[in-house]
């Protein structure tokens, strides 16, 4: 998710935590217009590898980066959330900026010392790092791992703790 307009983008730790090269695709703000560019000069900012956090910066000129709005209240165990994301196994961008819909079953969950969301809202491959949005479409987590064994257990590293 792009979170300021200079081009600062959070996402998971295990989606940049590569030797390879780093490359985007963002919404981006052209001559008054949204469209979606591609940049490749991209660098890790810095790093939280237990929350599974990054903060990555695009190198770009003459754009203006469209930043999520985030939440300024916490969560509330049974309202709606949505993640957004794009699901890898979906045959390459077929799937790109799907929705899907659930719960916050437990606001607060603690495991190992770190909080997380626990929401029904469906994680999968390809919705890490992406945004949970609440219903006015404000950015309440970050997914990040699911229970592979139980259906619609999943979690979210919560924006307001």
């Amino acid at each position: 998710m792009v979170v300021s307009k200079s081009g600062l983008i959070l996402t998971n730790f295990h989606v940049v935590s590569s030797p390879l090269a780093l490359a985007v695709s963002v919404n981006v703000l052209v001559k008054g217009k949204t469209e979606i560019r591609d940049f490749f000069e991209v660098e890790v900012v810095g790093v939280h590898p237990n929350y599974d956090l990054a903060l990555i910066q695009v190198k770009a000129k003459d754009v203006a980066f469209i930043p999520i709005t985030i939440s300024t209240q916490p969560p509330q165990t049974g309202s709606a959330c949505y993640a957004i994301g794009n699901p890898a196994d979906g045959g390459g961008q077929a799937l790109r900026h799907s929705m899907s819909e659930g719960i916050v079953s437990a606001a607060m969950r603690e495991f190992g010392g770190l909080r997380y969301l626990q929401t029904s809202t469906e994680i999968n491959p390809g919705n890490s790092g992406g945004a949970l949005v609440d219903q006015q479409g404000h950015l309440i987590g970050i997914p990040t791992y699911k229970l592979n064994q139980i259906e619609r257990i999943n979690f979210a590293i919560p924006i307001i703790a």
